[in-house]
């Protein structure tokens, strides 16, 4: 916990836009956590302002990196290109169990690339998307991968 407390006061406190030094301090978090030996490890990026690019720069982290087990990226700017690439990443990434990307601004478009997803993810086990932009077609979109998706038992869509 602490170290995700370290990493969230240098993130408040410098700007994410500039794709460098949000990179710096990824790496910087990632090698404290290689460091650390407990068994629940915890990205908490909620109330950033990342938006796509931010994402999409986590994504990529995230396809090569397994170190974490829950992702909060709740109460960002991220839409459904965002959405869609951390998604992707778990195409590879085989550790996270918990993502909650509650409150952006994912809309149908984004949520269809996160079902494809979940028809094929065997990890996540909790996936919180509520109070973004999603209709029923959305939530249909979502119900039809919980069809095929045996791991996730618990799924947040409220507020939608």
């Amino acid at each position: 916990m602490t170290i995700i407390i370290e990493i969230t006061k240098k993130i408040n406190n410098e700007s994410i836009y500039d794709k460098s030094h949000y990179q710096k301090l990824l790496e910087e978090l990632l090698l404290k956590i290689n460091n650390n030996k407990s068994k629940e490890k915890e990205l908490d990026l909620s109330n950033k302002n990342i938006d796509d690019d931010g994402a999409i720069e986590l994504a990529n982290y995230l396809r090569i990196q397994n170190k974490f087990n829950k992702i909060n990226i709740a109460n960002n700017k991220i839409s459904d290109n965002g959405a869609s690439a951390l998604m992707k990443a778990l195409k590879t990434n085989t550790t996270l169990t918990k993502i909650n990307i509650a409150n952006n601004n994912i809309s149908d478009n984004g949520v269809e690339a996160i079902a494809e997803i979940l028809n094929t993810n065997t990890t996540l086990i909790e996936f919180d998307i509520s109070s973004n932009k999603i209709s029923d077609n959305g939530v249909k979109a979502l119900m039809e991968a919980l069809k095929t998706n045996i791991t996730l038992t618990k799924i947040n869509i409220a507020n939608n």
